[in-house]
């Protein structure tokens, strides 16, 4: 737990709030009230999420439960993907407002599957948000190119960041 853990720790939190976010994984109770970066109090919803369908590609477990938390906040109950295998089909049936896709993942990574929604015509026009931990100008490039709208840098990105993104694309 600790490696995967420590990728979404930044390094100005304190270990108050690091031994906060692992307890809340662990299901004893926290609101992460010290950390600016996971914020999950329900003071900071984003009422305008209510309702929107949200797909996320990400195979660490960790940051699916951190992402759930933090969007069930705002009204949203996401659906999550491993691994990008069968992509459009689980997009066809979901129909989702947006997707946050990850790039390194098993079976099948990012980039394949933005490139297989971006071909298909009943998904192209959804938004997609690339968060990922790859950082090479090569890759930003690359994702622009194939049609993503946004690309953050999980390790650089606070989650109320994204939230926001999402919040901006979602129709």
């Amino acid at each position: 737990l600790m490696e995967g853990a420590a990728d979404y720790f930044t390094p100005e939190e304190t270990t108050d709030s690091m031994l906060a976010k692992i307890k809340h994984l662990f299901g004893q109770p926290d609101t992460f009230s010290g950390s600016n970066v996971f914020a999950l109090s329900s003071d900071q919803t984003t009422p305008n999420l209510a309702g929107r369908r949200i797909f996320i590609f990400e195979d660490d477990s960790f940051l699916q439960g951190l992402l759930s938390a933090k969007l069930e906040l705002n009204a949203v109950s996401p659906t999550f993907a491993a691994d990008g295998l069968n992509a459009t089909l689980k997009l066809k049936a979901v129909q989702p407002h947006v997707i946050v896709l990850d790039l390194m993942m098993p079976k099948k990574d990012g980039f394949a599957v933005l490139a297989e929604i971006k071909a298909n015509p009943e998904l192209k026009k959804i938004p997609i948000i690339v968060f990922s931990n790859s950082d090479s100008d090569e890759d930003k490039q690359r994702v622009f190119a194939l049609g993503a709208d946004r690309f953050y840098v999980k390790v650089m990105t606070e989650l109320s960041t994204l939230i926001e993104a999402i919040e901006d694309l979602a129709p």
